[in-house]
Order: structure tokens, then sequence, then C-alpha cells
């Protein structure tokens, strides 16, 4: 009975992690499905309904994501990139917040929080241009640390996550970033962290190419990220070692065998 006991004991947590593994596969399917019903909708609206997956799945580290999980992210992001306005959407929503005392204000606010989180996995000439018209709200005197970053502050830490090292100023200064800014205006090229291919404000340099995404959880990290609001039906279930079926079964496997292994020495012990 005792040894019924501690078996159930320990596969109850495992049997719980499928459970959520299975809540996972139908937030993908879901998700899906809202990606090829909003094609056809406004910008704005598909930005709307499809940010919460791009963030929720975002936000985990590649390594530990499902190949499914990878595959919906990369479907929406390409998407996203593809549509023009995808960053653009998010400047009046910004610049409202800045000139109604966004500066001033000591506790969290979901739009710039909500915007910032949705840019950095959107790595393109324009979520650039944006971020860079966002540096006029930097403010010459160093804020207060402990109150919520100004817009400009906020966005020379995203730009500093979506570039590769060395194509923007090390230090989040604001005379630095400004004359940043006026090269990349003058023609100055850029490079996303993680891709080989070189852009400007207008696009791609012709003959330069990259097979891989940019995806900033895996390069350079400035501040920390922000949740932004939450969208209930794009929100994903918690998931850390849920992400495959096939995890679940090897923890099964080494949890039966480390039970079997320590029975035996416990009845070898009672025995001597």
């Amino acid at each position: 009975m005792n040894t019924l006991a501690c078996y159930l004991i320990v596969l109850a947590p495992i049997l719980a992690n499928a459970e959520l593994t299975e809540q996972r596969r139908e937030w993908i399917e879901k998700n899906w499905q809202t990606l090829d019903a909003t094609k056809a909708l406004p910008v704005s609206e598909q930005v709307h309904q499809l940010t919460g997956a791009l963030r929720g799945i975002g936000s985990t580290p590649p390594e530990l994501r499902s190949a499914e999980e990878q595959k919906l992210f990369s479907a929406i992001q390409e998407h996203l990139l593809g549509t023009p306005g995808h960053a653009e959407q998010y400047r009046a929503t910004l610049k409202d917040y800045h000139e109604g005392g966004g500066l001033a204000k000591s506790s969290p606010d979901w739009r710039p929080q909500h915007a910032f989180s949705v840019l950095r996995y959107l790595p393109s000439p324009e979520t650039v241009g944006l971020l860079a018209h966002l540096l006029d709200y930097f403010p010459p005197e160093p804020y207060e640390y402990g109150t919520v970053p100004p817009v400009g502050v906020e966005a020379a830490r995203e730009l500093s996550r979506l570039l590769a090292d060395g194509e923007h100023p090390k230090f989040i200064a604001r005379d630095e970033w400004l004359s940043w800014r006026k090269e990349l205006r003058d023609g100055a090229t850029f490079r996303f962290a993680g891709s080989n291919t070189i852009y400007t404000l207008e696009g791609p340099v012709r003959g330069t190419t990259s097979q891989l995404r940019p995806d900033p959880t895996t390069s350079h990290s400035s501040a920390g990220t922000g949740n932004g609001e939450s969208n209930g039906a794009n929100n994903p279930p918690t998931a850390a070692l849920e992400n495959s079926p096939r995890v679940v079964a090897i923890i099964l496997i080494i949890t039966i065998i480390a039970l079997g292994v320590f029975l035996i020495v416990r009845k070898a012990m009672r025995r001597g």
C-alpha cells in the first residue's frame, strides 16, 4: 500500500503536466485559426488579435519552445512583418501617453509596456524607424529610478534588444542615441541580432541575405520585459517542462526507475 501511495504521489504532477500539454496544443490550434481569420482585417485588428500569442511564445527562450510553438511564432511574426503598419500603429498611442504626463507616472501603464513588448518581436526597418522617432521623448535630464521609464528611454532599450552588437550605442545616453539616429536618417545601415542581412530605413540592402529570423530572446538584453495587457483568448497556459509529450515520458521513466532503485535499496537496508 505504501509503495502504491509513493507511485501516486510521484505521478500526480507528471499527469498534471500532461494535461497542460494538451491545453497548450488546443491553445496553439486556436491561434492558428485566429491567424487565418484575421488576414483580411485592418492591420490594427490583426496586431491586436495576434500579439498575445507572439508575446506569449516569445517570452519563452527558444530552446524551451516546442516545435509547434516555434512554428506558430514564426508564422505570426512573418505575417505581421509583411503587413505595412505593424509598428506605426503604435506611434499615436505612445505619443499620447508621453504628452499626457507619462513621464511623471509612478505606477505601470499598460500602453507603453504592451507596445514595446510587441515591437521587440517585430524586427523591421519600420520598427526601427518608429523607435528612432520615439527617441524624441528621451528627457534631457536623468529620470528618477523607481518610476516608469520615459518612452524615449524604453525606445533606446528596445533598439538595443533588436539590433546586433556594435550597431547601436553601448549605453542608454540621450546624446549618443540622438547622434546615432541622425546617422541612421542620413542612410546608415544596421543589422538585427541573429541576422546577417544589412538594412537601411528604406529596407534590406540588395545582395545581403540571411537564413535567420532575429529573435530578441536569444540576443543581449537591456531592460526588463513588460508583460503588457492580457488578452484572454491569446494568453498561453503556463508552460515549463510541458513543451513536448516526449519530455513528460522521459520524466516518467526516470522517476519510475529512481523510485524502483530507492525501494530496492531500502529493502536491502532493512534486511541488513
